[in-house]
């Protein structure tokens, strides 16, 4: 289970992702060391239904930065026609690298 101070739309976006709007806080909160205990608690009271909701999130978010692997060869090679693309499949698996032994396991628990 996991939690997050965030300054930026990154963490806060995550957590919005993950149905944790409630698990973040912004480092500018009043009472910042208040409620970051309350989340601290309330992680550890709730940790099966956070992972849980963390798991079911992982394949999206694995299927996202994918896309973003294709996103980024394309950008490249429309900048720079001359670089080498190598002949990948335009899935988002193809541009990841391979899933460790446990990510495998949440993309079919999950996926």
């Amino acid at each position: 289970a996991s939690a997050g101070v965030t300054m930026d739309e990154r963490i806060r976006n995550l957590m919005n992702d993950r149905g944790h709007p409630e698990l973040f806080l912004e480092v500018d909160d009043e009472d910042l060391g208040e409620k970051t205990l309350e989340i601290l608690l309330r992680l550890e009271r709730d940790q099966e239904r956070i992972r849980e909701d963390i798991g079911r999130v992982i394949p999206q978010q694995l299927a996202l930065m994918g896309q973003m692997g294709i996103d980024f060869m394309d950008e490249l090679t429309r900048v720079y026609p001359e670089l080498p693309r190598r002949d990948l499949p335009r899935t988002w698996e193809a541009h990841l690298p391979s899933l460790s032994p446990s990510l495998q396991g949440l993309m079919e628990k999950y996926g």
